[in-house]
């Protein structure tokens, strides 16, 4: 049989970004993905990609779990070009 590609290990999830948290590598993001829905934190090791600018902007991210559950702070892998604007450059270079 020939499985359609997908990963067993992390659930993915869209929702916007409410808050950034560079000092404790913390974001909060209202999930509307039907698996995890309303407002959570989560942690990312990679946070610092994301700018201020990016409040209020839809995401698309993964959990580092196979499934979501409850008040747990999980970690989550975020998309490689979230920090750049639509040039391909960091937000924050002059």
């Amino acid at each position: 049989n020939v499985q359609p590609a997908c990963s067993m290990d992390n659930v993915f999830l869209t929702g916007i970004i409410k808050e950034i948290d560079y000092s404790r590598r913390a974001i909060v993001i209202d999930v509307k993905s039907n698996q995890c829905p309303g407002p959570r934190r989560f942690e990312a090791d990679d946070i610092s990609q994301l700018n201020e600018g990016k409040k209020g902007k839809r995401i698309t991210f993964s959990l580092k779990s196979p499934t979501c559950e409850g008040a747990k702070i999980y970690k989550i892998i975020l998309p490689k070009d979230e920090g750049k604007n639509k040039e391909g450059e960091k937000d924050n270079e002059s």
